[in-house]
């Protein structure tokens, strides 16, 4: 099956907090993430459908607050003895521009190694 992403993903593991507007921050971990959406895991994140607020931690530590819609959930099976998780795509309704330039940054750095592998690395 083809992907109906219009914007390039990137698997890398940023840490977000997202609240559901029940004035409590939930933590999730990207699976993946691109300057349209994020795909998210987590572990204690209720069934939603409405706006969220997110803030995503970058490795460099700026904090990006942006808000964001469920597109869709699903839930990981995990090994035993671990807590249920749950997969949300999220589709970005309004982020700053450095979430933009971070996104567009990271990109580079992937083609930079594709094309030169021996002179680029990524954070």
């Amino acid at each position: 099956m083809a992907s109906q992403r219009q914007m390039p993903r990137f698997r890398q593991q940023l840490g977000v907090m997202l609240n559901v507007f029940d004035n409590l921050w939930h933590q999730a971990t990207t699976l993946d993430f691109g300057p349209s959406g994020l795909c998210l895991s987590c572990s204690d994140v209720p069934v939603v459908t409405d706006q969220l607020q997110l803030k995503v931690l970058l490795p460099d530590g700026r904090v990006i607050h942006m808000l964001a819609t469920p597109v869709w959930m699903a839930e990981e099976s995990q090994k035993l003895g671990t807590r249920d998780k749950r997969k949300v795509g999220l589709r970005i309704n309004s982020a700053p521009e450095a979430w933009y330039q971070y996104c567009h940054q990271y990109y580079e750095r992937l083609r930079a190694i594709i094309t030169a592998p021996e002179q680029a690395s990524l954070p």
